[in-house]
């Protein structure tokens, strides 16, 4: 197989690759219950990124240089590649959504560009020396912020996050995962200023929950908020409101009247506007018709970063792209019991991942920027460094799936090997229209052909891929073979790695759909190391019982990781005040947005 065409037909289209953005180690690591604004580890999601020491900003980045003083005024026009299926963030798992939402829903506690968790709708970050967190680690206290109102003018309280939770833990709410939210007993309101979260069990990852607060006053006296109106135009404490959605074209925000930063935000409003490809992007970018661009690959920047209008934000990324395999038969509501006919066998799954030239597709398709991926925290405090990815070894892969039973085909029927009249044929599904995956997937295939494997393309738009549950979504239900798409841990990493691998975690109809082990992998090994280190308050035990399960993960392969990749955007000079921040989304500090006149 020659990799390098499919490869040099894209580096043909899309131009030289940019050099690497600098990388620097953050130090820090979240320290155990006791620790509040703390600099943490490279190990978040976001869908996340590295960390960098205090001040630096983002991995040694400089912080975009000002053009003065901010001015108020002006629309900002945003282009996404994908469009929200929803604007309520617990009912999704999709970047397009978390985009939009952080202009317009807060959350108790945040993380900044120093990798610091700072307030936000609370007074202070709780910990056992301000006495926000009981010397057993089971009560978290929040005390809020007073005078903070909704954008429809109703006061926040702390009734809303006792709202938050019972909404997220109720059993006719369609959330995607109620991990972190079971572990919770109750919260109570003593006043109106202050919640108190009683956990059944000291849970480390405490600041990782409530990152969006909801209003009870506009949900609660629904029988469920699955088809909300809040859900298309939600009442947020954020800088800015969803003052029109037009399917299909884009969502406009206005200026929260309400906000509590005085004078901000700057911006009048925000436009995004839903673009049919990051090509479409470039081009409206380049003629001044949007003013940023999401979610750029390596392969399409270098010729921005020549154009003195614009300029392009890598930022680095927690991010790995992976293949999600489905270990169970794929279905209409997959069930684990029943093993898929191919990829149950961790031969098989091993045999793939040997097959698979990452090095070269790292080199050629992203200029040696990305970087191979050995475990899904490949980052940070709870990474284990000695886990590599299989070596690329097609003998071995050809081994594998002869102990499998996998017999190699005739050339006639292209070498696929077959098994009790079976063909070795398996599906990727990804987003349709994003060239670089569509390109890998290629790549994959060919590479795949090598060892008789017969891999079929076949995407799907990404409110159809990323759907719900009660949206039928084939990766919550588990209809496919295996998703090619990038995720990644928070800086935390328990919801991430909890969500993806703990059996409690899969998706069905008894649970509504709730959980993002869409593996549905089981191995209770992994169950018992993920639970210890979400109890436990010790950081090197809690990095311990991380191994361990990296260490399971990384032997099952219930997802073949691929490589980290970086963040990328892109900005017309004119959008001034924004910062890169590794472990949240680029719009997360738009009060801060201004335009240069």
């Amino acid at each position: 197989m020659n990799i390098a065409q499919p490869l040099d037909r894209a580096l043909s289209a899309g131009g030289a690759l940019p050099p690497a953005a600098p990388r620097r180690r953050m130090l820090g690591t979240l320290a155990a219950l006791g620790v509040g604004a703390v600099a943490c580890g490279q190990g978040g999601q976001g869908e996340g990124g590295a960390g960098a020491g205090a001040g630096t900003g983002v991995a040694g980045q400089a912080r975009p240089a000002q053009a003065g003083s901010p001015v108020r005024g002006g629309i900002a026009r945003i282009g996404l590649n994908q469009e929200p299926q929803t604007l309520n963030p617990y009912l999704v798992s999709q970047g397009a959504t978390t985009r939009v939402v952080l202009t317009t829903l807060e959350g108790l506690v945040a993380v900044n560009e120093t990798s610091e968790y700072y307030p936000v709708l609370a007074k202070e970050v709780p910990t056992t020396q301000n006495g926000g967190v009981s010397a057993d680690g089971r009560t978290v206290t929040y005390r809020l912020r007073e005078g903070v109102k909704w954008s429809d003018g109703a006061a926040f309280t702390s009734a809303d996050v006792a709202f938050t939770w019972e909404a997220i833990m109720a059993r006719d709410n369609r959330v995607v995962s109620r991990a972190g939210y079971d572990l919770i007993e109750g919260v109570n309101t003593p006043d109106a200023a202050t919640a108190v979260v009683r956990y059944k069990a000291p849970y480390a990852a405490y600041l990782t929950r409530f990152p969006y607060v909801l209003p009870k006053h506009v949900l609660g006296a629904l029988p469920n908020m699955n088809e909300a109106p809040f859900n298309r135009q939600p009442v947020g404490t954020g800088p800015f409101v969803v003052s029109e959605w037009a399917a299909g074209d884009k969502i406009v925000m206005k200026r929260n009247a309400s906000f509590r930063d005085a004078g901000k935000p700057y911006l009048e409003g925000l436009t995004f506007l839903i673009i049919p490809s990051r090509e479409a992007g470039i081009a409206r970018l380049r003629n001044a018709e949007i003013d940023v661009l999401w979610d750029l690959t390596e392969s399409s920047t270098a010729q921005l970063k020549t154009e003195q209008t614009l300029r392009v934000a890598v930022t680095p990324s927690i991010n790995v792209e992976r293949l999600v395999l489905n270990l169970a038969a794929p279905a209409d509501g997959a069930d684990q019991n029943r093993p898929h006919p191919i990829l149950s066998d961790q031969k098989v799954r091993r045999a793939l991942q040997h097959a698979i030239d990452t090095k070269t597709i790292i080199d050629k398709l992203y200029a040696g920027q990305a970087q191979p991926a050995g475990s899904p925290i490949h980052m940070g405090w709870a990474a284990d460094p000695s886990l590599k990815p299989l070596a690329f070894d097609v003998n071995a892969a050809k081994r594998l799936l002869d102990e499998a039973g996998w017999a190699a085909g005739p050339a006639a029927s292209g070498g696929v090997r077959s098994k009790g009249g079976a063909r070795l044929t398996l599906t990727v599904n990804s987003t349709a229209g994003d060239k670089a995956r569509e390109l890998l997937e290629q790549v994959l295939q060919e590479q795949w052909k090598v060892i008789g494997v017969d891999l079929q393309i076949k995407n799907l738009d990404s409110t159809a891929l990323l759907a719900p549950w009660a949206s039928n979504g084939p990766r919550a239900r588990g209809n496919f073979d295996m998703l090619l798409y990038s995720t990644g841990p928070d800086i935390d990493p328990d919801a991430h790695v909890y969500g993806y691998f703990h059996s409690s975690q899969i998706p069905t109809a008894a649970n509504n759909g709730a959980g993002l082990n869409f593996s549905r992998y089981v191995n209770p090994k992994v169950d018992a190391a993920l639970a210890a280190a979400q109890a436990s308050v010790d950081q090197a035990r809690r990095k311990a019982s991380y191994a361990e399960a990296q260490k399971l993960i990384a032997e099952d392969l219930p997802h073949l990781l691929l490589f980290a990749r970086q963040s990328i955007n892109a900005f017309r000079t004119a959008v001034q005040g924004d910062t890169p921040n590794p472990w949240q989304n680029f719009s997360w500090d738009t009060q801060n947005w201004w335009l240069k006149q």
